[in-house]
This record gives structure tokens, sequence and C-alpha cells, in this order.
């Protein structure tokens, strides 16, 4: 519920922003309160592990809803805005390591890709829908409204997550109690735990690497769409949505084969899916064809999202999870800002075709070196038990 929000607010801010005094600057501060915050996300991860996941996640909710409410009521200028948009963003970095490392607690590792399956479909269900509903609602209602819209589902969800974790009888695991000492402390080795654990530290390095690409082909999109493909506007934004739709069909390949192919394997097969349909999209020149491509694009992505967490659900101590995934996702955000922030120099220089399908050509490569890392790499036993580190 709370993703469809976030879907929702994410278009809303843009235009918000567009309206302010030196709307590009407006813009760009908006997008930098975005991704700022995930940068301290080995904090925030030790956050989620030292307090319980119910009231991390519900507070969470709350104080976000909050957070837009305040939106809606004052219209803040562009310092305002960017200060609610980069403290929501901030709690969201303790709200995800907590709701990822919750899953372990509730099911079996058997269980695992199943339910981040189910819970990668309706976040991405969520995030394809929101910005198109967004932008509908933002025509007929106004920005202020959809803010406030944005904050009843922050509520909503606080709500039904606690009723569903009271319902499941969840309990705080005692293995939580590892996370006592000190807070600087906890934190570095959330760090440590990542670059030590050859699993996590394989994981860690193909995120990288595919936020910075993906970053550079979502650059090189917007001029192929023009340049090559001649779309139009409406035709760019069906081909966003396409990546969208093939998001919400990667998770429900997965729920389709039940289990049976291993987490590291659909990891690898993941970025090799969304390599390979990256350098496609680069050359193709119809419509039709570079929609299907779009759309494969996000089922590898969809597919490669779910089981990057699966993995270091199975193989890590879940009283470190909450730090693991904090960690990683500041990992995953300095990825992504080097990508945008080198996109436009890499497109002048080569054309938009020829950094995209370079960009494809090195997620292949990426899921040939993560396949080698995760080969090197012995299964850890995670389960609540100790920590064994795999150099």
């Amino acid at each position: 519920m709370s993703r469809l929000g976030d879907g929702l607010a994410s278009v809303a801010l843009l235009l918000y922003a567009a309206d302010l005094l030196r709307p590009a600057v407006a813009v760009s501060v908006m997008l930098l309160a975005r991704v700022v915050p995930q940068l301290f996300g080995p904090i925030a991860g030790t956050i989620s592990d030292r307090l319980s996941h119910r009231h991390t996640l519900v507070v969470s909710d709350l104080a976000r809803a909050l957070l837009y409410v305040l939106f809606a009521a004052t219209s803040p200028g562009i310092v305002g805005a960017a200060a609610i948009v980069a403290l929501s963003t901030g709690i969201a970095a303790i709200y995800v390591p907590a709701g990822k490392s919750l899953i372990p607690r509730l099911v079996t590792t058997t269980q695992l890709q199943q339910a981040n399956s189910i819970v990668g479909f309706g976040a991405n269900l969520g995030t394809a829908g929101g910005p198109a509903l967004g932008g509908v609602l933002v025509a007929i209602t106004g920005v202020s409204a959809v803010f406030a819209i944005n904050a009843v589902t922050f509520l909503v969800s606080a709500a039904m997550m606690a009723a569903a974790l009271t319902l499941m009888g969840y309990q705080r695991h005692p293995s939580d109690a590892a996370t006592s000492g000190s807070f600087g402390a906890s934190a570095i080795e959330g760090l440590g735990i990542v670059f030590r654990h050859a699993a996590a530290r394989a994981v860690a390095t193909a995120l990288f690497c595919v936020a910075f690409l993906g970053s550079v082909d979502l650059a090189a999109l917007v001029f192929i769409a023009r340049d090559h493909i001649r779309t139009g506007d409406a035709g760019f934004g069906f081909l966003v949505a396409a990546h969208g739709i093939g998001m919400v069909l990667g998770p429900s390949l997965i729920l389709a084969l039940r289990s049976r192919i291993p987490s590291r394997a659909l990891l690898v097969a993941g970025i090799a899916l969304m390599g390979v349909t990256t350098f496609g999209f680069a050359w193709t020149s119809g419509f039709a064809v570079g929609t299907l491509l779009r759309v494969a694009l996000g089922v590898g992505n969809g597919v490669y999202n779910v089981a990057d967490d699966t993995v270091l659900q199975e193989e890590l101590p879940q009283s470190a999870l909450g730090r693991v995934f904090g960690s990683i996702a500041a990992v995953g955000a300095v990825g992504a800002i080097a990508g945008l922030t080198t996109a436009g120099v890499v497109i002048e220089k080569l054309g938009s075709r020829q950094a995209a399908s370079t960009a494809g050509l090195l997620l292949v490569a990426v899921s040939a070196l993560t396949a080698i890392l995760l080969l090197r790499a012995p299964p850890a036993v995670a389960d609540g038990g100790p920590f064994r580190a795999v150099l």
C-alpha cells in the first residue's frame, strides 16, 4: 500500500518542483533528496536491527504519513520540500531493511523465494501503477491532494502491518540481543560482513554495477525513443510503463516456478536477461519490438530483485540482516548516483545507441562475473546461527 503512495508522490513531487522558482534546480534538488539519504544505509540498517521490527515498520509508516500531511498543509518552498522528502527517504531507508530482514522470521528458508516474490509483486505493482495514477490524480485534484492521499496510504499500511504481525504471532527473536553493543560498532560490523562474506560481497558488487549501468540505460532511453524509434511523448511513457509491467511479471514467474531454481542461479539469470534486452533495445527501430524488449528487461529486473534479497536472507545471520541490507542499499545508491552523473557525458561521447548497447554488454559481463564470485562462495547457514565468514 505504501509503495502505491510512493508512486503517486513521485510524480506529484516532480510536478510540484516544476512550478517552483528556478524549476530546473528544484527538480534536481528533489531527485537528490530522494537518493542521498540512502547513502546512510549502514546507519539505517543498524537502527532496524536494534529495534523491534513491528515498531520500526509501523512507526516508520506513521512518521511518513505525518510528513506528507505537513507537505499537503503547508505547500513549502524548495528548502522545506527537499527537507521533508529527504526525511521521508531517510525513514524509508530504515523501513526497507527492517521489512526485508523480517521475512526470514516469518517463513522457512525454502519459502523465502515465494515470500519475496509475493512482496515484490505487490511492491512493483504499486511502483508501476502509482506514477500513472498519480499523474491522473494531480490533473484532477492538484498536488496537495495527492500528498494527502499518500499520507492516507501510509496510515493504511501501518494499520495493516500491525494487524498482520499480531495475527501471525510475531515475537522479537532472541538473537537480536547481538546488536546491543555500541551503535557505531554495530554499523561498522554490518559493513564488515558485506566485505568479508563472499556471497554478500558478490551481491554488493553486482548491485553497484547494475545500478550504474541501469542509470546509463535509463538516460539513453529518452534519446533512443525520441530520435530512433520516434515514439513521441505518449510512446515514451508507454516504454517506461512496459518496464514496470515486466517487473510485475518477474516475481510472478518465480511464483510459478515454485522455488525449483536456486536463488543464486536466478540472480545471475536476471542480470543476464537485463543485459541482453538492454543491448537489443539499443538497436531496435520498431515500437512493438522495443516495447516487448522493455517488458523483458523488466522481467529480468524483477527476477533479479527477488533473487538478490533471497540470497542474502538464505545465507546470512538474521540478527545482521538489517545492517547488511542497509549497507548494500548504500552501495546501490552510490552506483546510481555515479551512473546518473556520468551518463550525460557517455551519451554525448558515444551516442545514445552505443551507450545503451555498451551498458547491455557490460551487464552480460557482470552476470558472468557474479556467477564466478558466487561459485567461489560456499553457502553459509543463516537461520539465526553463528555467522561464518567466507573469505
